[in-house]
C-alpha cells in the first residue's frame, strides 16, 4: 500500500521554497518536485495526517491552493493503483511510477514530452481509455475503445514491421497515409470502414497528443489525411418478423431464450446495446400525463447523458412479466455483446423468414464484392435499435418523436439512419392520400 506525503525543500527558508510529493511503497519511495511553492509561515505540515500537509488559512488564496494540493495527492496515488491495475498488480519500480505520477500531473519539461514515442502515447492512451472517467462524474465501461486502440496499435506495428519503415510521430504524413492505406488494403485485406476505423483511431491519438505538447507534426490535419466510409448494408426487422422470433420455442435452450428475449427488448425500445444491458428496476416507472397512465422506461443514456421516456411495449411487459423475481431488473440477464452476436444468429437461423437472402455489397483488399447472402446472417444487437426506429417511422410515429428516443440530433442522420425502401416511401404517401380523401385511381 502507497503512502503519500507533501513536504517543504527547505522548512527553514525565510521566502517560497517548492513543495515536493513524497510516494512510499513496500520500501521504495520516489520523490517529485511539484510546481507549488509556500513561505514555510504558511505551512501547516503533520506527516501522519495528509489533511494538514497543507497552506494556512491566513494564506492569501488557501482554499485554491489547497484544492490544488489535494488533487496532487490523488493523482499520485490513483497512479500508483492504475500501475497496479495494468500490470497484473506488479509493483512498479521509482523510476516507474515517478515517469506516470508526472505524466499525469503534466510535469514533463518539453525535452522529457519528446521523448514519448507514438506506441508509448498509445499505450498511455489505452490506460487511460480504460478507467476513464467521464465529466458527468460517473465511471463507464470504456473497453470497448482501449480494445479498438489496441488493435490500431497492432496494424501500425505490422505495417512498420512488413515495409521496414519506423513509424512515430514525426513520419506521419500524407506519404505514410497513402501507403498505409495500401498495406491494409492489399496486404491485410482489409475493408474501406476497418481501413477508416484505424485512420480515424490514429487522428484521435495524434490530437490528443498535440494538444498535450507531445506531437508537434500536424500533417495529419491535411484534409487529404481523410478517414474512409463506405455504405454497409445494414438490414432491419419487420413487426412480423420479429413476431415469428418472439413465437420461437426456446424453452429446451436457456442461453438462446435469454439472449432471444433481451434482443426484443431491445427492438422495442431502441436503446443502444450499452444501455440496454445497464438497466436497473428504478429505471421503471408509471407516467400520468394528458389523461394518460402507462408504464415507461426512464433512462439517462450514456453516450449523450439525455434522459428518455420511453412507454412499454406489451412484447417487453410479458417479457418483464416472465424474469420477475428470477433477476434484480425483471429482465433476462446481460451478455457481452460479441456472445450476443454469435448466438443471434444462430437463434434467427431458425426462423423461416429470415432465410431469403440479401444483396451485400462491401470492398475489401481493393475490390468490391457482391454476393446474396441469408438475412439472418447479417443480424446483430445494433439491428434492434434500427428495427425499432424503422418500425415506428413505418407506423406514421413523427420523426421527432421517434428521434426523442434514438438521440439522432439531425433530421438528415435519422433518415440516413432508418431502412426504409424507395417502394415503401412511395406507399406511405399513396396511404396518407387515400386517408385524405384524394381519388386516387386504382390499380387492377
Amino acid at each position: 500500500m502507497a503512502k503519500v506525503n507533501l513536504n517543504l525543500k527547505n522548512p527553514k527558508a525565510d521566502k517560497p521554497t517548492p513543495i515536493i510529493l513524497i510516494v512510499r511503497w513496500s520500501r521504495k519511495r520516489s520523490v517529485i518536485y511539484t510546481r507549488e511553492s509556500i513561505h514555510p509561515k504558511y505551512w501547516q505540515n503533520n506527516k501522519n495526517k495528509r489533511k494538514y500537509q497543507r497552506a494556512k488559512s491566513n494564506f492569501e488564496g488557501h482554499a485554491e491552493f489547497n484544492r490544488r494540493l489535494d488533487n496532487i495527492l490523488n493523482t499520485a496515488m490513483n497512479a500508483y493503483w492504475e500501475f497496479l491495475n495494468n500490470n497484473e498488480h506488479r509493483e512498479p519500480t521509482p523510476k516507474e511510477l515517478r515517469s506516470l505520477i508526472k505524466y499525469r500531473l503534466e510535469l514533463n519539461s518539453p525535452d522529457e514530452r519528446k521523448n514519448f514515442s507514438l506506441f508509448d502515447f498509445i499505450d498511455e492512451r489505452i490506460k487511460e481509455e480504460t478507467n476513464r472517467i467521464k465529466s458527468l462524474g460517473k465511471k463507464v465501461d470504456n473497453k470497448t475503445q482501449s480494445y479498438s486502440y489496441r488493435q490500431t496499435k497492432k496494424v501500425l506495428e505490422n505495417y512498420a514491421k512488413n515495409k521496414n519503415k519506423r513509424v512515430d510521430f514525426d513520419t506521419i504524413d500524407l506519404d505514410f497515409y497513402y501507403n498505409f492505406i495500401e498495406y491494409c488494403e492489399k496486404t491485410e485485406e482489409f475493408s474501406i470502414n476497418n481501413i477508416g476505423k484505424h485512420i480515424k483511431n490514429l487522428k484521435a491519438i495524434l490530437n490528443e497528443a498535440t494538444e498535450r505538447g507531445i506531437n508537434e507534426n500536424l500533417a495529419f490535419k491535411s484534409k487529404r489525411f481523410k478517414v474512409l466510409r463506405e455504405d454497409v448494408p445494414n438490414i432491419y426487422l419487420t413487426e412480423e418478423e420479429l413476431k415469428d422470433i418472439y413465437e420461437l420455442d426456446l424453452s429446451r435452450m436457456n442461453h438462446y431464450e435469454k439472449v432471444r428475449d433481451l434482443f426484443l427488448v431491445g427492438c422495442y425500445t431502441g436503446l443502444r446495446f450499452s444501455d440496454l444491458t445497464n438497466i436497473k428496476s428504478q429505471n421503471f416507472k408509471t407516467i400520468r400525463d394528458n389523461g394518460q397512465t402507462f408504464e415507461a422506461l426512464e433512462i439517462k443514456m450514456q453516450k449523450t447523458g439525455e434522459t428518455i421516456n420511453i412507454p412499454l411495449h406489451n412484447i417487453v411487459l410479458e417479457i418483464r412479466s416472465k424474469y420477475q423475481n428470477k433477476t434484480t431488473n425483471a429482465l433476462p440477464e446481460k451478455i457481452s455483446n460479441p456472445k450476443m452476436n454469435e448466438y443471434l444468429k444462430e437463434i434467427c437461423k431458425a426462423v423461416k423468414s429470415l432465410k431469403k437472402k440479401e444483396e451485400t455489397t462491401i470492398t475489401k483488399g481493393g475490390n468490391k464484392i457482391t454476393k446474396m447472402v441469408p438475412k439472418y446472417e447479417l443480424v446483430t444487437t445494433h439491428t434492434a435499435r434500427r428495427s425499432f426506429a424503422t418500425n415506428m417511422y413505418k407506423r406514421g410515429i413523427p420523426s421527432l418523436t421517434i428521434r426523442k428516443i434514438t438521440g439522432h440530433k439531425t433530421e438528415s442522420s435519422f433518415l440516413k439512419y432508418i431502412k426504409v425502401t424507395p417502394a415503401e416511401h412511395a406507399a406511405k404517401m399513396y396511404e396518407m392520400w387515400q386517408k385524405s380523401g384524394e381519388h386516387l385511381r386504382k390499380v387492377k
